[in-house]
């Protein structure tokens, strides 16, 4: 009975990841470019057209449309299944880790922000405020999520150390770094731990 609840418990964590992982294609794409993410409804970048829903299937219509788009044919980047195939095992991987409780969530979600960072760091050389933002607000809210469902309150005092080291030390190394290479190594957004 335990092992099937745990078997469960994986699916569903791969499975609202891969959600979670098609809708950080839209911040992905959209966010850096000063779009919503909410309006219009997804649509082919190329073409324009408005998708379906069956269009939208986390992995699953990429494989089906042999990645290209249903309208105009034109090829689908093959990094949106591989975001929502990330996302899933990070959030495979958190399930195993944290297991279902509150703080789950709110670590989830902060590791999501964090891998849609990445990407848009990788293409823009740049942190968007509000997803950063986001990422450590769900970082912080997770301890308190545990002291919530009865945890300890050192919980939450060790976040903030740790958190308040890490921010440091990332400060000081970009310092360094910066001074040595006579620039700028690493910008303020990359010390918000």
């Amino acid at each position: 009975m335990i092992e099937s609840i745990a078997v469960w418990g994986l699916l569903l964590a791969f499975l609202f990841g891969l959600l979670v992982g098609s809708f950080l294609n839209v911040v992905i794409h959209r966010i850096p470019v000063g779009e919503s993410i909410v309006f219009p409804s997804s649509h082919c970048p190329r073409c324009g057209e408005a998708l379906k829903w069956y269009h939208n299937i986390p992995l699953l219509s990429w494989l089906f449309l042999h990645g290209k788009c249903a309208y105009c044919y034109q090829p689908i980047s093959v990094r949106y299944p591989i975001v929502e195939l990330l996302n899933a095992l990070i959030w495979t991987v958190l399930y195993l880790k944290i297991g279902w409780h509150l703080e789950f969530i709110f670590v989830a979600m902060s590791f999501s922000a964090l891998l849609a960072l990445s990407v848009i760091d990788f293409d823009y050389f740049a942190v968007p405020d509000s997803v950063n933002f986001f990422a450590l607000g769900m970082a912080l809210i997770a301890p308190f999520a545990r002291v919530f469902e009865g945890g300890s309150w050192d919980v939450v005092i060790d976040t903030f150390k740790a958190s308040a080291i890490a921010a440091f030390g990332l400060w000081a190394l970009a310092w360094v770094i910066s001074k040595a290479a006579k620039k700028e190594a690493m910008g303020s957004a990359d010390v918000i731990v």
